[in-house]
């Protein structure tokens, strides 16, 4: 849902008194039995291919079916993630219009990283990685929508980035639920996800500073992403970490990924490299 309609401020708002799921797939071949009943009962055609929205009630049962979009396509609007969020909004709001949801409290969002379990749970470094990606697009406005994702950290994160007493290699696919988040939104082909990550990333000691041990990561990280051209791209990635004196404990770290992404034109008419950044940090809860 990155980039899309779904991500617009307004349609978020409107969403609150409501549980979210979606799926995705290639395929109406691929549905689950009860998504599959669900999507024939709303019965609307092939109008947009699979691209529908579905409000049920508490009950479960179909309470409106329809298009995300104003017209015979995605493109009605011109892509305008404005236009396309206002629009949105207005649907879900005739969608939901006869339902009754004066009973139905909204808590205030507030990030809190999930808890990961007894077996897995961290105790010397931050619980969670938070990732900031931005793109640079020189069209399309649904590429440049910022995208914030959470990641929780795990044992085996832990005790790869332990203080590096002298200098080693770390397989970039070690970090794969961390970089992983790191594709462009507004990507409507396939699955949109990483299918594959490699790379050697360098990890150092870097000294110390204000009674605090210091650690680079660097290297460059290769991605393969499950579009219909299986693209390729690639970036550099350079972390700072930092420990307690002696390199005991990990008490935070941050860093920049900075890469190029390969976007063919959907007509056909050429290739836009879009400069893809990204922050990452660490979640001390």
């Amino acid at each position: 849902m990155r980039g899309s309609s779904l991500s617009h401020p307004a349609v978020l708002e409107t969403l609150r008194p409501f549980i979210v799921v979606s799926w995705n797939g290639t395929s109406t071949r691929e549905m689950p039995e009860d998504i599959w009943e669900i999507y024939q009962a709303g019965n609307l055609g092939d109008r947009g291919g699979a691209i529908r929205l579905f409000v049920l009630n508490p009950q479960g049962q179909l309470v409106r079916a329809f298009f995300p979009f104003a017209g015979p396509s995605p493109a009605t609007l011109g892509f305008d993630r404005q236009k396309m969020g206002l629009f949105l909004k207005q649907e879900i709001e005739k969608a939901t219009a006869q339902m009754d949801l004066s009973g139905v409290k909204t808590a205030e969002p507030k990030l809190r990283l999930p808890e990961i379990g007894p077996n897995s749970k961290v105790t010397q470094m931050p619980a969670g990685v938070r990732i900031l990606l931005s793109l640079k697009h020189p069209f399309a406005s649904t590429f440049r929508v910022p995208v914030v994702e959470t990641v929780v950290n795990t044992a085996a994160e832990e005790e790869l980035l332990h203080y590096p007493q002298q200098p080693k290699t770390i397989a970039a696919n070690s970090l794969k639920r961390w970089l992983e988040q790191i594709y462009p939104p507004a990507m409507m082909e396939r699955s949109g996800r990483i299918v594959g990550i490699s790379g050697d990333l360098n990890f150092r000691p870097a000294g110390s500073e204000k009674n605090e041990q210091l650690a680079i990561l660097q290297g460059t990280v290769h991605f393969t992403f499950d579009d219909a051209r299986q693209t390729r791209y690639q970036g550099s990635l350079a972390m700072t970490f930092r420990y307690t004196d002696e390199g005991q404990q990990m008490e935070s770290f941050r860093g920049l990924y900075r890469g190029i992404f390969p976007k063919w034109d959907k007509q056909g008419k050429g290739l836009v490299k879009i400069l893809m950044q990204g922050v990452l940090e660490s979640r001390p809860d």
